[in-house]
C-alpha cells in the first residue's frame, strides 16, 4: 500500500450516476489515507488523537470517505482549488477527527488497547415526519435540498394545516 502513485495505471473509475466516469488518482480511501493524507498531515500525538487502524470507525470511514472524494475533485478543479481543499475540508476535518474528544478519543496510548466508543441510541421517529426521498413532493429535488415548503399567509389555521399535509 505504501507505493506511490505515478501515472495513470492506477486510475480508478467511479460512477456518479450520470453515466459519465469520473477518474480518481487513488482506488480507494485506504489508498489516500497512507499516501496522500497522512503524509501531509503531520501533527503532535499528544495534542491529537489517531488510530493507525482507523477503519475500525464509522465516524472515521465516513469523515476521510468524504475527504477523500472532495480532494479527488478539488486536485483537478481549479488552479486554486487545492487551496479551498485545504482551507474548507482538510485542516477542519482532521481537527475535528483527530480531536481529543473525536471519534479515537477512547484510544489508550498504547495501541493495543483499544476501546471502541459505542453507538448512541436513537428513538425511532413517529412514522410520517419525514418524507422518503421517492414521495411525489420530492420529485425532481435534488437528494441534499430538500423540498420547499408551501406556507399559507392568513390566520385561518386549519389553511395551514392544509398546506402543511400537502408538503408531506
Amino acid at each position: 500500500m505504501s507505493e506511490q502513485y505515478a501515472t495513470d495505471d492506477f486510475m480508478a473509475d467511479l460512477d456518479p450516476g450520470d453515466g459519465e466516469a469520473v477518474q480518481t488518482y487513488y482506488p480507494n480511501v485506504a489508498e489516500w489515507v497512507e499516501n496522500w493524507l497522512l503524509p501531509h498531515y503531520k501533527r503532535d500525538l499528544s495534542k491529537r488523537a489517531w488510530d493507525p487502524r482507523w477503519w475500525e470507525y464509522t465516524e472515521a470511514i465516513s469523515v476521510l470517505e468524504a475527504m477523500w472524494q472532495a480532494w479527488e475533485f478539488h486536485r483537478t478543479d481549479s488552479v486554486t482549488s487545492m487551496a479551498v481543499y485545504f482551507r474548507d475540508f482538510h485542516w477542519p476535518m482532521m481537527r475535528e477527527l483527530t480531536s481529543k474528544d473525536g471519534p479515537f478519543w477512547r484510544l489508550d496510548n498504547n495501541l493495543e488497547a483499544r476501546n471502541l466508543p459505542p453507538q448512541w441510541e436513537a428513538a425511532t421517529p413517529p412514522v410520517g415526519l419525514f418524507r422518503d426521498v421517492d414521495h411525489p413532493a420530492e420529485a425532481g429535488v435534488p437528494f441534499n435540498q430538500p423540498a420547499a415548503l408551501t406556507v399559507v399567509a392568513g390566520d385561518d389555521s386549519e389553511d395551514q394545516d392544509d398546506a402543511e399535509e400537502a408538503a408531506r
